[in-house]
């Protein structure tokens, strides 16, 4: 248990990662030169481009804090994490190979060491997080103890008794409400004033700390009291119910601020997605040309009027854009209005268009200019937008990402004619959870379900 408990640390996590990317590339080289993919030369010391490999697989996977979920005691990241952090470091690798690198390398072996390396990785931290829950299972989880009456502590107690996983066991509540009681883990459980200071040290691995917003001065008195002491201590903020997609804490000049509702993307990510955007759209574009061609032409002949409709939409920060459709009605003055069910203004190759989801793909455009994404919430007019505002709470947080193409209210049936309320709340939980894993299996849900929907009028 003590062996495993050492092995399971950071630091020999990290060495023996940086290794498996070095066998993972040795394996590589080997299964290209046995199979006579291709006949180009081994270069000498090849295996120098392994400890590269090893080196960014370290610096990746602690820029997605893989190794710190370690450190704090959590059951390490989750798989898509992983694999981000592994496509991330190879994407990494082939940029120094092409650019700085004295010699070429293979292509058909930076596939094969990407395949390689993915199968190994997803392999490897599956097996490290079931390591991780046994040990926490048999004694080797952290001895919290909560402090405070804040409400964010009952949801900490409750993800703690519902996810064992965390390796956190609670052994008390000291200051806590009423309705502290009720949890089964503080049951029982002595006031820290009752107990001796050695004893409080040893048995206490970390307090959380959370407390009413009518009671600011019990938080100030409790760290007066104890910040110094041997165990960490970790703050709640009562933000929960307005720190809907997402919450960090940033460094001003020495001063700590807490940034709320700022989706917490890197410029990494974000080109990332970007760069996705742009490959995707721009492949469309070109693969369904012949399609887009055939489609606005039927437009034009079926009735009169343009092949394409644009339409104001509000997208990020609030910037409004002309979003392009197929053209799908009857020309004419429109007033502000979504399509109903056998509406009238529609033409019959239109209502075609509508229920096959067709009438949406000139929108590639607007994402291989910059002003759309593949995914991510759907943008609304400006008529709509003002008036959500003001009668769906956290409405506006739909704009702080790039508005799209599909996104995660489309894939879970929240489409057309359906409750506004869980519309936005899938959005809300695409934005706190994005990641191009996420965006990744959208796409595929998109194409898997089908463009026909019930709701498209």
């Amino acid at each position: 248990m003590a062996t495993m408990k050492r092995f399971l640390t950071p630091l020999p996590v990290m060495f023996f990662e940086a290794g498996l990317a070095l066998f993972a590339w040795i394996t590589a080289v080997q299964i290209r030169v046995w199979s006579g993919i291709e006949n180009a030369p081994v270069p000498a010391n090849y295996w120098h481009y392994g400890l590269v490999l090893g080196f960014l697989t370290v610096i990746w996977n602690s820029r997605f804090g893989m190794y710190r979920s370690l450190r704090i005691g959590g059951s390490g990241e989750k798989l898509e994490v992983a694999v981000t952090s592994i496509l991330s470091a190879f994407l990494s690798f082939v940029f120094i190979v092409y650019f700085l690198a004295p010699n070429r390398v293979s292509r058909a072996t930076l596939l094969i060491y990407a395949a390689v390396s993915l199968f190994l990785f997803v392999i490897e931290r599956a097996l490290l997080r079931k390591a991780l829950r046994w040990t926490h299972a048999n004694g080797d989880a952290r001895r919290i103890v909560l402090v405070g009456n804040g409400e964010a502590l009952r949801d900490y107690a409750k993800i703690v008794r519902e996810n064992h996983g965390h390796g956190v066991e609670i052994i008390g509540w000291h200051n806590g409400p009423s309705w502290a009681a009720n949890f089964e883990e503080t049951r029982g459980i002595a006031e820290l004033e009752t107990l001796p200071t050695t004893q409080l040290e040893a048995a206490i691995d970390a307090y959380v700390v959370s407390y009413a917003s009518d009671t600011p001065d019990k938080l100030d008195e409790f760290l007066k009291k104890r910040y110094d002491e041997l165990s960490n201590i970790y703050v709640l903020p009562n933000l929960k119910s307005f720190a809907l997609v997402g919450l960090s804490l940033e460094n001003f000049s020495g001063l700590p601020i807490l940034s709320l509702n700022q989706p917490q993307y890197s410029n990494f990510d974000l080109a990332l997605k970007r760069g996705i955007d742009i490959v995707g759209a721009g492949l469309g574009i070109l693969l369904l040309s012949p399609i887009l061609l055939t489609l606005g032409l039927l437009v034009r002949i079926t009735s009169q009027g343009p092949m394409i409709f644009g339409q104001e939409r509000m997208g990020l920060d609030g910037e409004l854009f002309m979003m392009w459709k197929f053209r799908t009605m009857k020309p004419g003055p429109r007033q502000p209005g979504w399509t109903i069910a056998n509406d009238p203004r529609r033409t019959p190759f239109g209502t075609f268009l509508r229920r096959t989801s067709l009438d949406e793909l000139p929108q590639l455009w607007n994402v291989f200019v910059g002003e759309m994404s593949l995914v991510g919430p759907r943008p609304e007019q400006p008529f709509f937008v003002e008036k959500f505002r003001q009668e769906i709470p956290a409405y506006m947080l739909r704009h702080k990402v790039k508005a799209g193409i599909t996104g995660w209210a489309q894939v879970m049936g929240w489409r057309g004619d359906t409750p506004l309320k869980e519309r936005i709340e899938c959005d809300l939980y695409y934005i706190r959870n994005w990641s191009i894993a996420l965006d990744l299996k959208i796409l595929f849900l998109t194409v898997k379900n089908g463009i026909i929907h019930d709701n498209a009028y």
